[in-house]
């Protein structure tokens, strides 16, 4: 075990249900933590509980111990996938971990129903002294240099629009983004050419101001930015001290946002809230501590009838309302009374007695609100009567946040209609230098956790727990109070979350993906003119065109596309040379249009005719029932998404001739051998088209014009749990 406190939990569960039947032979169990030195009993079943934690020294220690003799059992909830001690965490409990979701133990009955919530708060600018200081010295350093910097911009954005689009999608270069944020934020107008992106049109951030001033003026800028926690590093920037990130999360609006959300959920469960603050650390510093939180507990008149309760590894807590109902539980302690609390000496008494102390007290409803540090009740610590955490750290890591999540989703056995609520804070400060951080860091977060949405799907992201929340801060900002009110309105209705789980029903316990909206066009341009060169090539364009089942080629030139026009066919095959058609490209147009216009597919039609041809091509039976994308694994997902989404930088691009363009998937653009394949299969499913190499030539100028055009709404493909 990584703590004492969970030797002691374990110890509990031992004593309370394993009996020796050989009243005077040795335990036959022993608990103790990873530290611990002891060697194990030959041919033992060594249990590894919270195994993640041996990527490390401890990993390495233990496997020094453990022999062929030994049976190993690993247990943790979250499985560190991707680690850097990952080969090491194999060796000691096997390289084929049986892996448990979230969802499939909440929808079996083994975990409870939970939701997910934000509570968003503006930050005062009072509070965020750091932010308002870093804006006003990055705006002096850009006054100082603003002719220059408006000089630059607008070179760089005229002159180098190409390149700039090239590097974004080719690199994912930032440049064009922060140019054209840095831009409008000057008051000066973006390019007419330039590629319609939302994101262009977002509060430039800190990130966005140091990499502009970087690119444009160079070493004359290093050290203010320096100075501001930047790092330069070739091209590029980094944020070496995350600036808004720190401020933010030490900003005690963060607090205030905390004390609102358990007065909520005070008046949605009165005597049954029994909630869980989690902190990063202890004492005050860089971030909200635990013994922050709990003076403000104590001072506000309401959230003080939760009597709460503060437990870390150097300090216990306790409200004064409630010391004198609980003073006989505890030891005959020294303490003090501070601020609204009792303040015990507790150098002589052990972490595990007294988290097993406030766990009971908890339990029983005798405190509704105990606070810790992650490192004390994050992981591991087992009290089933938790049914609110509120999450005041910090942590991105999958592993670390799966496991603060995971201390309220234990069924309690005095309570099984619990729904659990799991709340985080973010702390806005629109138009200050850093203050998206903690909204970006929440989408972060939520990047692979899984939860239900509004709808009742099972999937990851934050737009499942609001879709607001992954607007720009500033659009955020404005609609902080719509958010919270839907947040309300969810915490009060747990029957409602309960139900959207569906707790007993059958699942298939695999990713589905959701296609989302209908085929109409593909980003239509208009087609450069071809050059000399090309019109020599001889590569060919199919057209394809049926006839009461039967297949009609060999047609050349206009005369054979009129001919077929005439009979007035719903569809043909025509090979034509390539320079036959450029050279009578708005004839052949008109005609395949005509020829088109006959019969105009239903959307749906049009798009299952896609991915038949998609299907063709990655050898996969890819099919759409009701929406759902059926027989599609993560490959052949990320394909139809590439497919149907916006045209980034694809190595080739399919043209229909109305100038309709797709870009072909990165798993069929390979090679031209495979882009032939899947041609082919469009030809035969969807109608004519033409496949060129986007990446120089006549493609290059259809890529560029492709970025520059309106794309109409497409299919999305969203990820989701069933």
């Amino acid at each position: 075990m990584p703590t004492t406190a969970l030797v002691q939990q374990w110890q509990s569960r031992i004593d309370a249900n394993l009996v020796s039947l050989d009243s005077g032979a040795e335990a036959p169990v022993a608990v103790s933590t990873y530290a611990a030195k002891d060697e194990f009993a030959p041919g033992a079943l060594v249990v590894l509980d919270e195994a993640h934690h041996l990527c490390g020294t401890w990993g390495r220690e233990l496997l020094a111990r453990i022999n062929g003799d030994h049976r190993v059992l690993g247990l943790t909830g979250t499985a560190p996938f991707g680690h850097p001690g990952w080969d090491q965490f194999v060796t000691l409990v096997g390289a084929d971990p049986v892996r448990v979701r979230t969802p499939p133990l909440v929808r079996g009955g083994y975990l409870c129903p939970y939701q997910e919530l934000i509570w968003p708060v503006l930050a005062d600018p009072d509070d965020v002294p750091d932010l308002v200081a870093a804006a006003q010295r990055l705006t002096a350093l850009e006054d100082e240099h603003s002719a220059a910097l408006l000089a630059w911009r607008l070179v760089a954005l005229h002159e180098d629009l190409w390149e700039l689009t090239e590097a974004r999608f080719a690199q994912d270069d930032d440049l064009l983004v922060a140019l054209c944020r840095t831009q409008l934020a000057s008051g000066a107008e973006l390019p007419a050419d330039l590629p319609s992106d939302p994101a262009f049109s977002v509060q430039p951030t800190l990130y966005d101001r140091a990499l502009v001033l970087h690119r444009a003026m160079g070493k004359q800028v290093r050290k203010p930015l320096a100075a501001l926690g930047i790092k330069v590093r070739g091209d590029s920037v980094e944020l070496a001290d995350d600036l808004g990130w720190r401020a933010l999360a030490a900003s005690h609006t963060r607090l205030r946002g905390c004390l609102s959300i358990l007065k909520h959920e005070q008046r949605v469960r009165p005597d049954s809230l029994r909630a869980l603050v989690i902190t990063d650390r202890d004492t005050e510093g860089g971030r909200l501590s635990a013994r922050a939180v709990m003076r403000a507990l104590t001072v506000d008149e309401d959230t003080d009838r939760t009597d709460p309760i503060l437990v870390t590894g150097s300090v216990c807590w306790i409200d004064d309302d409630l010391w004198p109902k609980v003073e006989r539980r505890f030891p005959d302690l020294a303490w003090q009374v501070v601020d609204g609390h009792h303040e015990l000496d507790v150098s002589g008494w052990s972490t595990s007695e007294r988290v097993a102390l406030v766990t009971e007290l908890l339990s029983e409803g005798l405190t509704r609100c105990l606070v810790g540090t992650r490192h004390l009740l994050g992981e591991g610590w087992d009290c089933p009567a938790v049914n609110c955490v509120v999450d005041l750290t910090g942590i991105v890591a999958s592993i670390t946040v799966n496991q603060v999540r995971g201390r309220a989703l234990r069924l309690d056995p005095q309570d099984p209609s619990k729904v659990a609520s799991l709340w985080e804070v973010a702390v806005l400060a629109p138009g200050l230098p850093g203050g998206e951080r903690m909204l970006d860091r929440l989408g972060d977060r939520h990047e692979n956790t899984l939860g239900i949405d509004a709808v009742g799907r099972i999937r990851a992201g934050l737009d499942r727990i609001d879709p607001t929340l992954t607007l720009d801060v500033a659009e955020v900002a404005r609609q902080i109070d719509a958010i919270q009110e839907r947040m309300v309105a969810r915490l009060a209705d747990p029957v409602a979350i309960a139900e959207l789980w569906s707790v007993g029903t059958d699942f298939s316990n695999s990713k589905q993906w959701q296609l989302q909206g209908a085929v109409a066009t593909g980003t239509r341009v208009v087609m450069p003119k071809a050059t000399k060169v090309q019109q020599a090539k001889s590569t060919s364009l199919v057209v394809t065109v049926h006839r009461r089942g039967a297949r009609v080629s060999g047609l050349k030139g206009v005369a054979g596309v009129l001919a077929i026009a005439s009979i007035g066919l719903a569809a043909a095959v025509v090979s034509l040379p390539l320079a036959a058609v450029t050279g009578v490209a708005s004839l052949t147009t008109a005609v395949v249009a005509l020829v088109l216009q006959r019969r105009q597919p239903d959307p749906n039609e049009r798009r299952d005719a896609m991915l038949r041809a998609l299907s063709e091509a990655l050898d996969v039976e890819l099919s759409v029932d009701g929406g759902a994308l059926r027989n599609a694994d993560e490959a052949s997902a990320e394909a139809v998404a590439e497919l149907f989404g916006p045209i980034r930088y694809p190595r080739y691009l399919l043209i229909e001739p109305m100038g309709d363009v797709w870009p072909v998937p990165a798993a069929l653009g390979r090679s031209r051998e495979v882009v032939a394949t899947f041609t082919e299969a469009w030809s035969a499913h969807v109608g004519p088209v033409e496949a060129v190499f986007a990446r120089q030539g006549r493609g290059r100028e259809i890529l560029k014009a492709a970025w520059k055009a309106d794309r109409p709404s497409e299919i999305t493909v969203m990820e989701q749990w069933e």
